[in-house]
């Protein structure tokens, strides 16, 4: 939300979700000259009523836009016992749903705060309906320049973790669903740890210390030179978000902590990628490689599957009825990693295969209705398009060889 020369971004969001809109939003102050205002909750509640905010520390970057003040924290207990409140009467009215005879919302106040806030402004105006020809953005030259957000120093990472005292380092997630207790939906973007090994001993190999980030939930990895935070006792919001930002890259699969990479501007390898449209990520020398979908037992060409617009943006992995995804295997996994270390610019045939999955993208979106609302189809679009027009990364060039069609 524009207020006189400022933006506001709320504070209740997924740690990947919270990520990429204070990236996007500093990216908006830059472009349009405005300051930045960051909510924060003082408190949360507890049980069923609590927002699930996830990684609060987040919330703490620094950067000339944001604006520092202390009239904000008096904001910011109004906010909290305002919407607490909502959250409260939401669920109490659910509870009441059958004598009430509708189905009320759960959070009236939280999706009012949305439309306010207006976040879909963080990618351009959003017009109704989504039109690809007319997005007002220039988003593959808003990248040329950093925005170098930060957070903190990195002498409190080695008082924590001894094992990085002088040593390069470089983060690695591997999504395996314990800490959201997956569903069915989001469970496709889970793999299996153990088909990393071969690349962390390249990477130990290489001089890097490998640090596994996650949650305990995680199967434990035992091996000299692997630093498994995971399972560490000095896990904790701050340390997430530290260890991202001082890493010399990111390895990971689709979750939160790679899109806190993308906010601190790292070179990203993604493997066991689901989303084509997510992965091709904003900075140069960033790679990924796709998990194989597989359409009755046959694996699907990279162009078979951009032309059956398996873009996974509604975040199921199930756009076309059928298609399976499976797992990159260990030797696609080192060969990523191997490619990805000699820091390569992406070769003609990597570009080529940007610009397709840009146009089939924009294609789609121009034709199709994604999400059932007009606005959130519009603003979702605005948002995806964004992501896609930003990129600079592509795929791996060996696994294009071998999977283009």
């Amino acid at each position: 939300m524009r207020v006189g020369r400022y933006w506001i971004i709320k504070p209740y969001e997924a740690f990947g979700n919270r990520a990429e809109e204070l990236y996007f939003a500093l990216l908006k102050c830059r472009r349009d000259g405005l300051r930045l205002i960051i909510l924060k909750w003082k408190w949360d509640l507890f049980g069923r009523v609590r927002f699930r905010s996830a990684n609060k520390a987040l919330l703490n970057i620094t950067h000339p836009s944001v604006v520092d003040h202390p009239a904000l924290e008096i904001v910011n207990y109004l906010m909290t016992i305002v919407l607490s409140v909502s959250r409260i009467i939401g669920i109490a009215l659910r509870r009441c749903r059958s004598l009430l005879g509708f189905q009320p919302k759960n959070n009236w106040l939280v999706e009012l705060s949305d439309k306010v806030i207006g976040q879909a402004g963080l990618w351009g105006e959003v017009r109704v309906p989504f039109d690809a020809k007319n997005l007002l953005v220039d988003w593959e030259r808003e990248l040329d320049e950093k925005v170098n957000a930060q957070y903190r120093s990195r002498g409190g990472l080695e008082r924590d973790f001894p094992v990085l005292t002088g040593k390069k380092y470089v983060c690695l997630h591997v999504r395996t669903g314990g800490f959201f207790k997956d569903h069915e939906y989001s469970a496709p973007r889970n793999a299996n740890i153990d088909n990393y090994i071969p690349a962390i001993r390249e990477l130990m190999g290489r001089g890097y210390v490998v640090v596994r980030l996650g949650d305990p939930a995680m199967p434990p990895i035992v091996m000299e030179g692997v630093l498994d935070y995971a399972h560490s006792r000095a896990r904790s919001e701050q340390n997430d978000v530290l260890l991202i930002e001082h890493s010399e890259f990111f390895i990971g699969s689709l979750s939160g902590p790679i899109d806190t990479a993308c906010l601190f501007e790292k070179r990203i390898l993604t493997v066991n990628c689901l989303s084509m449209a997510h992965c091709t990520w904003y900075r140069r020398g960033s790679l990924f490689i796709p998990k194989k979908a597989v359409l009755r037992n046959r694996a699907l060409t990279l162009k078979e599957q951009i032309d059956l617009h398996l873009f996974e943006i509604c975040g199921t992995g199930q756009m076309v009825e059928g298609v399976e995804y499976r797992e990159n295997s260990a030797d696609e996994i080192l060969g990523a990693v191997k490619e990805f270390l000699l820091s390569p610019d992406p070769g003609e045939e990597q570009a080529a295969f940007n610009r397709y999955l840009r146009e089939k993208m924009l294609e789609y979106f121009h034709a199709t209705r994604v999400w059932d609302k007009a606005e959130d189809d519009a603003s979702q679009k605005t948002r995806w398009a964004s992501r896609i027009l930003a990129a600079k990364g592509s795929v791996c060039a060996g696994y294009l060889k071998d999977n283009w069609q």
